[in-house]
């Protein structure tokens, strides 16, 4: 049995999937994440399917919101402008698991008369939350909608959002106005933990070590009338194990999020719960420095107060910015895209040591800095 398939058979041997889709407990938004994407020409719309399912097999299926039949086809006409709450529906073939993400979706009778795009920012925030800003050039429309994929939308220019999972989510922004309209959407991945055991039944973390060619992940657990009986790990890249201590050889540099799912019964009832942790690691040691090409990245000053300034080199293609503590939480997360010179706001840290890692396309580096206490 390869290791989907055990994925499953375990889940479902201790009920951790219900008959009903999601009806006790959220662990199958855990494994089936729709998600989608869609570009307008006048009322014509083409929506693309972004969604991640662990490598299971999924039937996906498309509601448009405006009366017309549920399909699979994922190109719409509508026979006017408007608002439409669009959903996306994904099945697993062999299981009892199905999962809905819905969305506006924002139709205007022509196409805009200057290009816009729109685009957001985003850093950690927190536990399973993150912020973000908008970051649309240019900002002359008329209404913003921000959409977390939980359910949860807003309508500021910088929103703050907290999810009951860690792991990725799927975050869109729309811009319109009544002649124009523009969307973007992406996978953000918070770190953090969750647990459907009644506390304080389960709690699970896990430290990544670092072997030169691989990464170990040895996993902490504290337990109270709870006993743990699988652990699922996902390593970032599309591989899962299902092994107590996980180790995987990542194929190129990070950062990827790494999660492990424990699954466990309550005694003496012999209900199910599970504990879902997420963290982003490296797959370098941390006290190794990458230049993968010939620019110079500086950081300065060092040690720092208030803030960073770092200087890329060049013009950033998709730069991660990252900072850990000496425990490896990640305190700090920027997306970078589009510029050389960047300045890294730290006053929510504590002074103290940290681990910086800014990896793209071409550089992957890490470096200690230290936050001064005046």
């Amino acid at each position: 049995m390869n290791s989907n398939r055990l994925f499953w058979a375990l889940l479902s041997l201790f009920g951790l999937l219900s008959p009903t889709p999601c009806a006790a407990q959220p662990l199958c938004a855990v494994l089936l994440k729709p998600a989608f994407t869609y570009s307008a020409n006048g009322l014509v719309v083409q929506l693309e399917d972004s969604s991640r399912t662990f490598g299971i097999q999924a039937t996906a299926t498309w509601d448009f919101g405006d009366g017309s039949a549920v399909t699979a086809d994922a190109v719409h006409f509508y026979q006017g402008p408007g608002i439409y709450n669009v959903c996306l529906t994904l099945t697993a073939l062999d299981l009892p698991c199905a999962v809905t993400n819905c969305r506006s979706v924002v139709v205007v009778a022509s196409n805009c008369a200057v290009p816009v795009n729109a685009y957001f920012e985003w850093s950690l925030a927190g536990t399973n939350a993150a912020t973000f800003y908008d970051a649309t050039q240019p900002l002359d429309a008329a209404n913003t909608l921000w959409d977390f994929g939980d359910g949860v939308t807003d309508q500021s220019n910088a929103p703050s959002h907290t999810w009951f999972l860690p792991g990725a989510h799927f975050v869109s922004l729309t811009k319109w106005n009544d002649s124009c309209a523009t969307t973007h959407g992406e996978w953000v991945a918070v770190d953090g933990n969750v647990t459907t055991c009644a506390p304080p039944g389960l709690f699970l973390d896990f430290e990544p070590n670092y072997t030169g060619d691989g990464v170990e992940f040895v996993p902490e657990i504290v337990t109270n009338d709870v006993v743990p009986v699988f652990y699922i790990w996902s390593y970032g890249d599309g591989v899962i194990d299902t092994t107590y201590y996980g180790y995987h050889v990542y194929p190129d540099a990070g950062p990827y999020q790494a999660c492990c799912l424990l699954g466990a019964v309550t005694a003496p009832a012999l209900d199910s719960c599970f504990a879902l942790t997420c963290r982003t690691i490296y797959p370098y040691s941390a006290t190794e420095v990458l230049e993968l090409s010939d620019e110079v990245i500086s950081i300065a000053p060092n040690p720092f107060t208030e803030s960073l300034r770092i200087d890329l080199g060049t013009d950033a293609e998709s730069t991660f910015i990252q900072m850990m503590d000496m425990v490896g939480r990640t305190v700090l997360s920027i997306k970078v895209q589009g510029t050389r010179n960047v300045q890294v706001q730290t006053g929510h840290l504590l002074p103290g040591p940290y681990l910086m890692v800014i990896s793209g396309p071409t550089k992957v580096r890490r470096t200690k800095v230290i936050k001064s206490s005046q």
